[in-house]
């Protein structure tokens, strides 16, 4: 599983008086608890996703990122308009 980059989540904008403006799913779910209690179930962050393309031999995406950025990370606008 490939988690999407931290992001904007509707109603926990900054605007909000939260200290952080971008949220990932990691905030809100215990990741490594999900990932020992199945087997098999590897979780990954868009960034480590993006690094093993750039540097694989033959990567599954069809195109590689601008300038093979890997940190998405409060850009997930632009990616959705990249990929």
């Amino acid at each position: 599983l490939v988690l999407p980059p931290a992001q904007e989540m509707y109603l926990l904008k900054k605007v909000h008086n939260n200290s952080r403006p971008h949220f990932s799913f990691a905030h809100f779910f215990d990741m490594p608890a999900i990932h020992a209690e199945h087997n098999g179930f590897d979780i990954i962050s868009m960034k480590e996703f993006l690094e093993r393309q750039v540097h694989a031999e033959t990567p599954v995406l069809p195109t590689l990122p601008p300038q093979k950025r890997t940190n998405w990370d409060g850009s997930a606008d632009r990616l959705n308009r990249f990929f």
